[in-house]
């Protein structure tokens, strides 16, 4: 569903705002989030918490939210009739995260697992005006922020790789299944962090169809890997600026692609 034009009219409010520093939109917990993607029949987002807490459906997490929505004020009871039925409205300033990733480019969403569920930083982009930011933390706090583009893909590159050891070595490929013993053998006696990267914005068809990437890092080295076919990965170097490069070259082909494919869909 398409966005309302008072929808669009409030997110590009929020990135003008935050062209030259970052503008926090609202702090969620999941089960909060839960109840107003239940409301609004949103897409869900991720909620580690919910996901790593045993006992607890989605749908008894979404009832506690709609407790702590109200408590805060985030939540209004529109028909607190005795008897009747509840009615509950999100108001459009809290409304207003679950249509950034609904306008724009497309996002990038990398994930550090951990424990089976994991913290992840998301980055939707939107052209000339900025980007919006969800910062999810393993105890499920969803922290949502507008900020200017330059920002929120460097914080994005050093969050993935904090490491910015030499860039040495050229690229290799390997079969997919052998991406593990690989990293065994580059990154031996060293403690490995390893992330999931989901890039998904528009490819030469026009069509945003998820990409993955793979990054693991040691204490001063990180790597790249990338599906090269189905299934072998293309492995290099990585240092943060390298990440940053490729996160600018893959936002502007998306933009290119976007351009072409725009007016077949007009």
């Amino acid at each position: 569903m398409r966005p309302s034009d008072e929808t669009i009219h409030r997110l590009r409010d929020l990135l003008q705002r935050a062209a030259h520093e970052p503008h926090t939109i609202t702090l969620l917990t999941d089960e909060e989030l839960v109840a107003i993607e239940h409301i609004e029949a949103a897409t869900p987002h991720p909620t580690p918490w919910v996901a790593d807490t045993r006992g607890v459906s989605r749908e008894l997490a979404g009832r506690f939210g709609v407790r702590s929505l109200l408590a805060r004020g985030l939540l209004r009871e529109t028909n607190p009739v005795p008897g009747a039925d509840r009615v509950l409205d999100v108001p459009p300033e809290v409304r207003v995260v679950l249509d950034t990733r609904r306008i724009g480019l497309g996002y990038v969403r990398a994930v550090r697992p951990q424990n089976g569920t994991g913290s992840s930083k998301i980055v939707v982009v939107q052209p000339e005006l900025g980007a919006f930011e969800e910062d999810i933390s393993v105890q499920g706090f969803h922290l949502f922020s507008a900020c200017n583009y330059d920002d929120a893909a460097t914080r994005l590159a050093r969050w993935c790789v904090p490491v910015d050891g030499p860039r040495t070595g050229g690229m290799m490929e390997i079969a997919t299944h052998e991406w593990p013993q690989f990293l065994y053998v580059e990154l031996p006696d060293a403690k490995v962090t390893d992330l999931n990267v989901e890039v998904l914005l528009p490819d030469h068809r026009g069509e945003r169809d998820p990409e993955q990437w793979l990054i693991a890092y040691s204490d001063r080295i990180a790597l790249l890997a990338c599906p090269s076919s189905a299934s072998t990965l293309a492995v290099r170097p990585l240092t943060t600026n390298r990440l940053r490069e490729l996160i600018d070259d893959r936002i502007a082909s998306a933009r290119r692609y976007a351009q072409v494919s725009s007016p077949r869909g007009s």
